[in-house]
């Protein structure tokens, strides 16, 4: 990735002993997040996920439940309290399924200025276009588009849906603004770790501490973005995500 599109790594760093998002594991039973990044013609495809009826997804996340049970017997010295955390946005889409299968999870809720998310998730879909494409093959105005009105990837608006409907499970939600993240990430980290109930040791802070001073935010360079290259309008973005900024108090 980085030999052909090296302006990648400044929206997006990937190492193989890192952090990284878990729709990987669905890749296994066929549910492949990236060809919805990566190809023009994804509508096809999308249509066909969200035909699946909720005993399919269900199947879908034991199947990432049991794999995440053989990465964690594979390791040499495993830990049944450990405590595993997820990121991926997809999830927000299929939480009653996902509740099912991880009957006791936690949910991390980031928000962000739409207009800043949307503006980002193109400028990375735009860098990840297939090697073979030239510049002109790349339609701006549909990956725009794309990113605007499929919820595929986003999916804020579903969870808040989700927690409406399900107040009596409120307790399980955080929501953490992504400016606060960036400017004091271990105060958000005890926040999170305090609202949970859960104890935050010693040496998981220090690792923390150490990621975060490993891997200030700008490591690779400043990843540049503006939603009029890609046809929006800041009107037409804060118009869909409406209920969705009143919600959470987004300031816009």
């Amino acid at each position: 990735m980085y030999a052909t599109r090296p302006e990648f790594k400044t929206a997006h760093y990937f190492e193989a002993t890192g952090p990284e998002e878990d729709h990987y594991l669905f890749f296994n039973i066929g549910v492949f997040k990236d060809y919805t990044l990566q190809l023009c013609n994804y509508g096809e495809y999308i249509k066909w996920m969200q035909a699946r009826n909720n005993y399919e997804i269900i199947e879908a996340y034991h199947f990432h439940k049991q794999q995440t049970q053989l990465i964690l017997h594979g390791r040499e010295s495993p830990n049944n309290d450990l405590q595993v955390v997820f990121k991926e946005n997809v999830h927000s889409l299929y939480l009653d399924a996902l509740l099912k299968v991880y009957p006791d999870a936690i949910f991390v809720h980031t928000y962000r200025n739409p207009c800043t998310s949307v503006a980002s998730l193109c400028s990375l879909l735009e860098k990840i276009k297939p090697v073979s494409s030239e510049e002109h093959d790349v339609d701006l105005k549909q990956i725009g588009r794309k990113v605007l009105r499929n919820s595929y990837f986003h999916g804020g608006i579903e969870m808040m849906k989700f927690r409406k409907n399900h107040p009596e499970l409120e307790h399980r939600f955080i929501d953490i603004a992504y400016d606060d993240l960036v400017i004091s990430p271990m105060d958000v980290v005890k926040k999170i770790y305090a609202h949970f109930g859960l104890e935050l040791t010693d040496q998981g802070k220090a690792n923390m501490e150490g990621y975060v001073k490993e891997n200030p935010q700008n490591k690779y360079g400043r990843h540049e973005y503006d939603l009029k290259r890609f046809h929006l309008t800041k009107e037409e973005v804060l118009e869909h995500f409406k209920e969705y900024i009143e919600e959470y108090k987004i300031p816009c």
